[in-house]
Order: structure tokens, then sequence, then C-alpha cells
């Protein structure tokens, strides 16, 4: 397998749930978009970054979870999957959609970065549907910040 790349995840190899885990701590609401999705991975000697998006109109298409591994964070890897997902998308949706956290503040300021703009605020949201609280650098994860970008 090459260095450095980023491409599909191969439906034979295995999902990296550590890195989807990190995104999103429920393993159920992963699995319930996981299958209608595709999953760009960022790889090195092993993957170190996945995006996963899946169209969910004929129109639009939704960022579904993004993450790099904790030792790679800060490197651009990130901005790498995003820029290889507007290559893949473009020209077959007319818009992109990603739901975020309120806190912490860094991957809201990424996705505006590629022209997101806030479209929504689901207030509680993180309360609301799921069991445990997510607590982010020491604070709790409330509301749902919904962006768009035109493609």
């Amino acid at each position: 397998m090459e260095k450095n790349k980023i491409q599909l995840l191969d439906p034979k190899e295995p999902v990296p749930w550590d890195l989807l885990l990190l995104a999103d701590p429920s393993k159920e609401m992963i699995q319930n978009y996981l299958s209608e999705s595709q999953l760009l991975v960022y790889r090195l000697e092993e993957i170190v970054g996945v995006l996963v998006y899946q169209g969910i109109s004929e129109n639009e298409v939704e960022i579904k979870n993004l993450a790099v591994a904790p030792a790679y964070q800060n490197k651009k890897i990130a901005s790498q999957l995003l820029t290889a997902f507007f290559k893949e998308v473009r020209g077959n949706y007319q818009s992109a959609i990603v739901k975020t956290g309120d806190y912490p503040p860094i991957p809201l300021a990424l996705y505006q970065k590629f022209g997101f703009e806030i479209v929504e605020v689901q207030k509680d949201y993180f309360v609301l549907h799921y069991e445990e609280p997510i607590i982010e650098d020491g604070k709790q994860l409330r509301d749902q910040i919904i962006l768009r970008k035109e493609l």
C-alpha cells in the first residue's frame, strides 16, 4: 500500500473505529450511517485520518465524521482530507453540510476556513441524544452547529 496517500477505504479493509470514535463517541450512531457512507482515509504506515461522507439527497452531501489520530493532529491532515473530499464530490452535489459541536472551537474554525457557513444551531443536541455527557477539554458539549457550503 502506498504511503502518504488519501484514498477511499477498500471495503475489504477494517473500519478505523479508533478514529471514528474520536469524533463521535457513540458506536451505535456511527453504525447507523456507516453502511451508506464513503470513507476517505489518510494513510501513513497505518490510517491516521478519516473523513466519512454520505449523499443525503440528490443535491446534498454530508460530512458525517472527520477525525485525525491525536499524534498526527495539527499537521494539516484534516485540511488535506477536506480538500480531497471536495475533489471527490464536486460536480455530483450542489452543496455540502457538516454538523459539529459548539466546543472546542477548532473544528468549527476549520470548516469555516473551507467556506462553510453556520445555518442552524440545535440547542442541547448532545445532551438530549447521547446517554453519557461528552466532555471536550473539560467542558460539556451541548449544542450542535450545522454548517453548509455551496459547491
